[in-house]
């Protein structure tokens, strides 16, 4: 099929997992393009994920209380790169920035100024975290 196909078939489907993707309800589908690139498994190659662990570079990890991947998987990332702060919004979703862009750029913005944020530091989801653990 061609580009423009598969990219309308992408997008419906990802209209179907808009409520996995988004806190709340009645959220307008996020526009969808570049199906081919999704549809392929890349498995990061070992040289990277050696170069990334222990990496003292300073990174940035959001999680939203309504993100449908696993507190583990941001936990994950955590405990590879000693040097990232994972910042919790609360009312997000996995698009965290279109369900909260305020607060999400506001982290961005002090993280790369280097100002203080507010991280999550406990390895345990908060109480109102509602992905799987």
């Amino acid at each position: 099929m061609g580009d423009a196909e598969l990219d309308a078939r992408l997008a419906a489907y990802h209209r179907l997992l808009l409520p996995a993707r988004r806190c709340g309800s009645g959220a307008a589908p996020a526009a969808v393009t570049g199906a081919y690139a999704n549809l392929v498994r890349r498995p990061i190659p070992s040289w990277i994920g050696e170069g990334i662990s222990g990496s003292p570079a300073p990174t940035l990890i959001v999680k939203g209380s309504c993100d449908y991947q696993s507190w583990s998987s941001a936990a994950g990332y955590r405990a590879i790169m000693p040097a990232s702060q994972l910042v919790y919004l609360r009312g997000a979703g996995h698009d965290a920035y279109r369900d909260r862009p305020g607060p999400y750029l506001e982290a961005v913005r002090a993280f790369l100024a280097g100002r203080p944020l507010s991280p999550h530091t406990g390895e345990l989801p908060p109480p109102d975290f509602q992905g799987p653990p």
